[in-house]
């Protein structure tokens, strides 16, 4: 073998926290939800109609689903400016979700101008009500030290909010900080942990890094059929490098 199976386990585990590699917000963002007993495709007026009811309790829900609606060009045609305006209004009455969502478009420079402060603002009222997604977010945030001073710290205390949540994005990546010790005091027990949790979820990279832990033995007994397995499913779910490694181990 070229190279040793501790240099494969670092090549697979990017440099900390790239917005490219630890951010993918789309795959963190609300779904809109579609119904499997009424497929019907609907006119926008009547998306718009259902959508803006005019009542108290369900006002800021109706702006959130509409919004999102626009935002994904479902049932209505996709409008980034139009779902700001609603993502907005629904989070100045205190919906956690458009809050996220806000941070994501401001985050992305969907509809408003790319501002990572503003980005902050809204994922951290997001986040202060327990949204998972929005904790993540925001913990890569710091992570990267986008809109904010670099702290991995927090960014730790963040993805481990949203963990406990059963978010698999940060059960990953704070597997990955006990693995490396950012932010945290380096623990291969915790950090196998919460790599288990998310792979668990059929995260693939999760499942590669501990694929190669097993055959190392790194903070966990050496087993080579765990071993084999984790990467087997990682390159199942299509993590090209969890393929290669696995080539190149040669059980």
């Amino acid at each position: 073998m070229k190279k040793s199976s501790y240099y494969l386990l670092l090549s697979i585990i990017p440099l900390f926290f790239p917005i490219e590699a630890f951010c993918n917000t789309v795959d963190a963002l609300p779904k809109t939800e579609k119904s499997q007993n009424n497929p019907k495709n609907y006119s926008e007026s009547e998306a718009i109609d259902f959508f803006t009811k005019n009542t108290d309790k369900w006002k800021s829900t109706n702006n959130f689903s509409l919004g999102l609606q626009y935002f994904y060009g479902d049932k209505v045609s996709k409008n980034y400016s139009r779902a700001v305006e609603l993502f907005t209004q629904a989070a100045n009455q205190g919906n956690a979700r458009a809050q996220g969502m806000l941070g994501v478009m401001y985050l992305q420079g969907q509809g408003v101008p790319q501002d990572y402060s503003k980005a902050v603002e809204w994922f951290t009222k997001s986040a202060n009500q327990g949204n998972d997604s929005a904790q993540y977010l925001l913990g890569t945030m710091y992570g990267s030290g986008k809109g904010v001073p670099q702290n991995y710290s927090k960014a730790a205390a963040l993805f481990t909010k949203s963990a406990k949540q059963g978010n698999v994005k940060s059960q990953q990546t704070l597997g990955l900080m006990y693995l490396k010790g950012d932010g945290v005091i380096q623990n291969s027990s915790k950090a196998i942990k919460w790599l288990t949790s998310a792979a668990n979820q059929e995260d693939a990279k999760a499942q590669a890094i501990l694929g190669l832990m097993y055959y190392q033995g790194q903070g966990v007994v050496k087993d080579i059929q765990k071993s084999k397995t984790y990467l087997k499913q990682s390159c199942l779910n299509k993590y090209q490098d969890a393929c290669n490694v696995y080539k190149e181990l040669k059980y």
